[in-house]
């Protein structure tokens, strides 16, 4: 990974390209790093065989931060910590701010897991070792300015060598006008630190031991997504169908839309009293959906927030009907999802969330055009810590159980290829893809780090969505994400549709069931363990 990268991974909050950064510009006293992040605190631990020197350290470590330029305001823990010990040595905090634009989304940009230079020991890296290192602590040290890091940073480190490590080493030291020129008479050649590595179980565990202390100070922050699949309260136009109290809707399922941050749910209608349909629903196969707008309340009161209107349904009534949905879905207090070119943004606990909704139509954000969507999730994703895309693609009913790396067709209709897709979402700075559309759960994947529901299914359909066999098949999934975006838990809460189409908590867990089966059988590699209970594990 060249050094331009690793600083703008570093600028965005990036734990282990900080670490490496700081390790690098350390390395002289064999200095050992792990940075975490918790929020808006990076926590950072320097390890050696004797104390990490207090203040040459914090000299380094403060130029470093703010020439770096870090893209958020951040309050930086230093624990200086030896080998052995239990407890750090010594500790410092201090803050790093930033001028006031669009916060960009740390650890966007997909990292692999395992760097081949994080695995290298040093006498297996050697002179190119040294040579990065020098490279990117200049980077580190001033920002592009290697000028002022050699007069600077440089000046710091030869002086503590020369006074405290390597005595014998530094004979002569001359600075220029526009170069440095160091000569050292050594005795011994220098070792170059062992580079940052979690890898190393010995490390990682006296890293944990040190972030216990942390842990208890600082819980830590995930951010609580309940999401369900498709909503048809009811049908208005044409012979009516409405429930006699539609308050009763969601009543049996309704404690299960508790307790999160964020409840969302692909509504596949439209709240209007617009009389003209924009289809022509003589086709045996063409449906024209309206919800009266006062079920929009009966929504909001069962506990959703977020709610995607790009879906086969949405222009049911034309601009006119669009319009209206996106109007009563606000005046009950919650947010649409889904206009062309639109990100909503909603603050949940001191962090934005961007959601961005998709389908298979050009009246909406495209699946078809990925160039277009990699854009629009870019665009998201530099103004928000996480980014949710809900996606209505893929073809229908129980013929539609599986997912395949293809486009998918319904009815001779293009629906898009959902796998290309998200993960070229997720590639471009996605964190959680919610799909819906097929009227069937399928599998679920994890796709560096990100968790992808490729169909939640049917969850309310009042007497207009069938419900037999696997179309019956309902969830409210749980999903839990870091302040980065990262898949750290999750939960099929089972649900079983009746006859006409209402929703209650399902006993027999058999959506749970279809979902583990369909994932094992669609993406028998990915690290997704479901359990009997319907918890989702990552699994290591």
């Amino acid at each position: 990974m060249g050094s331009a990268k690793i600083v703008t991974l570093a600028q965005q909050g990036n734990e282990k390209a900080i670490a490496l950064l700081i390790a690098q510009s350390l390395q002289a006293w064999g200095i050992q790093v792990a940075v975490k992040r918790r929020g808006n605190c990076l926590y950072v631990f320097l390890v050696s065989t004797n104390p990490p020197p207090q203040s040459p350290c914090l000299q380094v470590l403060d130029r470093g931060f703010h020439r770096l330029g870090i893209m958020f305001p951040a309050t930086i823990e230093v624990y200086g910590c030896q080998h052995g010990m239990q407890s750090h040595v010594w500790q410092h905090r201090f803050q790093v701010n930033v001028s006031s634009q669009p916060t960009p989304k740390p650890n966007h940009v997909p990292v692999a897991p395992s760097p081949p230079i994080f695995k290298k020991k040093a006498k297996q890296i050697g002179l190119i070792a040294g040579m990065m290192g020098l490279l990117v602590g200049t980077v580190w040290q001033s920002g592009n300015d290697p000028v002022r890091f050699l007069h600077g940073g440089m000046e710091t480190l030869v002086t503590y060598w020369r006074s405290q490590i390597w005595p014998e080493m530094a004979s002569r030291l001359r600075y220029g006008s526009n170069h440095l020129a160091v000569t050292l008479n050594l005795q011994e050649p220098p070792r170059l630190a062992t580079l940052p590595s979690w890898e190393s179980l010995e490390l990682e565990n006296q890293f944990r031991r040190y972030l216990d202390t942390v842990n208890q100070a600082q819980p830590e922050i995930t951010i609580s997504i309940k999401a369900v699949g498709d909503i048809i309260p009811s049908q208005s136009f044409g012979s009516n169908r409405l429930p006699p109290n539609p308050s009763t809707l969601l009543q049996s399922v309704q404690p299960l839309l508790q307790d999160a941050d964020l409840v969302f749910g692909n509504f596949e209608s439209t709240l209007t009293n617009h009389s003209i349909a924009a289809k022509n629903v003589a086709s045996p196969r063409v449906f024209a959906f309206r919800t009266p707008p006062g079920y929009a309340r009966e929504l909001q009161a069962a506990g959703f927030d977020v709610l995607n209107i790009a879906n086969n349904h949405s222009f049911d009534f034309g601009e006119k009907g669009f319009q209206d949905t996106i109007h009563y879905i606000q005046k009950a207090k919650m947010r649409a999802v889904g206009q062309k070119n639109r990100s909503v943004f909603v603050e949940v606990k001191g962090f934005t969330i961007a959601w961005i909704g998709f389908s298979y139509f050009d009246q909406h954000n495209s699946i078809r055009k990925l160039d277009a969507a990699r854009v629009s999730i870019q665009k998201a994703d530099a103004h928000a810590d996480i980014v949710i895309v809900s996606v209505h693609a893929g073809a229908e009913g129980t013929g539609a159980l599986r997912v395949r790396d293809r486009t998918e067709y319904f009815f001779g209709e293009n629906r898009g290829n959902m796998v290309a897709f998200s993960r070229a979402a997720i590639e471009a700075g996605a964190d959680l893809i919610l799909g819906h559309g097929p009227h069937v759960p399928r599998a679920l994947e994890l796709y560096q780090g990100r968790l992808v529901a490729y169909s939640l299914g049917n969850f309310l359909g009042y007497q207009t969505l069938p419900t037999k066999a696997q179309l019956g098949d309902s969830l409210v999934l749980e999903v839990k994400l870091d302040p980065n975006g990262e898949f750290q838990a999750g939960k099929i809460l089972p649900v079983r549709l009746d006859a006409r189409g209402i929703p209650h908590p399902d006993p027999k867990s058999r959506s749970v069931r279809l979902i583990r089966q369909l994932t094992q059988q669609d993406f028998p590699h990915t690290p997704v363990k479901i359990d009997a209970q319907g918890v989702i594990h990552a699994r290591k």
